[in-house]
């Protein structure tokens, strides 16, 4: 998942969004199942995932703290107006689907980039939403 890096007219150095990251992924890092090796700047969470991470039961302070750095490293895509509707849309096509992954699956879709998932099954019959499984 190696990015496409350029410059612009300037100089400037231009990262390309690769995908967005499903809440598993970065559950897999910290828990030290499997270590996350991409560059922040090429991929995005959904606020969601955001949720997802924070929600976990149990947390100390110091397991909080962790996850607030690693998720700070990303850009964090709220959930706008075309995510929700294209979320309302995905779920009358699909409605046994989790809603908290139909948000995540259509913010990868109104970005028009993969969505990197451990569990492929549970978006696979979602249109039009292109999957990387990470291993």
């Amino acid at each position: 998942m190696g990015g496409s890096d350029s410059t612009d007219a300037e100089g400037m150095e231009v990262v390309m969004l690769q995908a967005v990251l499903d809440t598993n992924i970065l559950i897999d890092h910290l828990a030290g199942r499997k270590r996350l090796k991409v560059d922040p700047r090429e991929f995005v969470i959904s606020t969601i995932t955001e949720f997802e991470l924070l929600r976990l039961p149990g947390m100390s302070e110091e397991e909080e703290q962790i996850l607030r750095e690693l998720v700070g490293q990303f850009d964090i895509i709220s959930v706008n107006r075309e995510i929700a509707q294209r979320a309302a849309k995905l779920n009358r096509s699909r409605p046994r689907t989790k809603p908290m992954d139909l948000f995540i699956a259509a913010t990868a879709l109104e970005l028009e980039v993969p969505l990197v998932t451990k569990n492929s099954k549970d978006f696979k019959h979602l249109p039009d939403l292109l999957i990387q499984t990470a291993p």
